[in-house]
């Protein structure tokens, strides 16, 4: 089982920094998953929310600066809000790097920079994740040979959410109320490389069913001795956890 830096290490550094990412490298991590979303010209910026205030000393939506002045922002630590390609090329071509679209308008910016770096790293070592089909379907529209692994939503009912987030039931797939029936639609509509839930949600079952169709499994975000090995009882073909050193130490 593969384990995989969730926005970096943020229980040690702060989340979706170049630090962070590289310190998880440093200890042990096969990948990292980190964040994009749009700055006003479509530059994937990584950073988790569309707001500033909760990770960084500034104040807004990202959505409203240009790169140039979100470069003026700083996290916690002093650095930079990295784009995306700043840490493209900041990370070694042996990680596989998780690049999930909070932000469509991100999506033909982000598709096309990940093709621009697979000389680099190679597309398997790049999969965009995401909790929006479309997000993922456009992605491959810019880059076809796209790797796509689509996060299903945790806790929620499918009707439910769909009404909060403006989407229809069908064909949107949920790992909630009918798990089997949740995973064949989605492996039905998205052929996606790879299907990321949430680590309670897993089973033996669920998984099995996952990977006999050639799809690998990620479970976020396991930070507990009973996640870990939830997941591995489960058969995961990776984790994501906040600390990769207290695992991999």
């Amino acid at each position: 089982m593969h384990f995989i830096g969730h926005r970096g290490m943020p229980a040690h550094h702060p989340e979706n920094s170049i630090t962070g990412f590289l310190a998880a490298i440093n200890n042990g991590a096969w990948g990292i998953e980190l964040d994009v979303q749009a700055a006003a010209d479509g530059t994937p910026i990584v950073i988790h929310d569309a707001t500033l205030e909760r990770t960084t000393n500034g104040h807004g939506l990202i959505k409203n600066f240009l790169p140039q002045a979100l470069s003026h922002i700083t996290l916690s630590n002093g650095e930079a809000i990295p784009a995306l390609e700043d840490v493209l090329e900041a990370l070694p071509p042996h990680i596989t790097i998780f690049t999930e679209v909070k932000d469509a308008h991100a999506t033909r910016q982000t598709a096309l920079l990940l093709e621009k770096f697979c000389h680099k790293f190679s597309a398997v070592r790049l999969p965009v994740i995401s909790f929006f089909p479309s997000i993922l379907k456009e992605a491959q529209q810019y880059w076809p040979e796209a790797q796509i692994g689509l996060t299903l939503m945790h806790d929620f009912k499918a009707h439910e959410t769909a009404q909060k987030i403006h989407l229809p039931a069908e064909p949107w797939p949920f790992f909630k109320e009918s798990a089997a029936a949740n995973i064949a639609a989605a492996i039905k509509a998205m052929q996606p490389e790879w299907i990321n839930f949430h680590w309670q949600d897993a089973s033996a079952e669920n998984v099995a069913q996952i990977h006999a169709y050639g799809i690998q499994t990620t479970a976020w975000t396991c930070n507990s001795q009973q996640s870990i090995a939830h997941a591995q009882s489960c058969n995961i073909t990776a984790i994501m956890t906040d600390d990769v050193s207290g695992f991999l130490a």
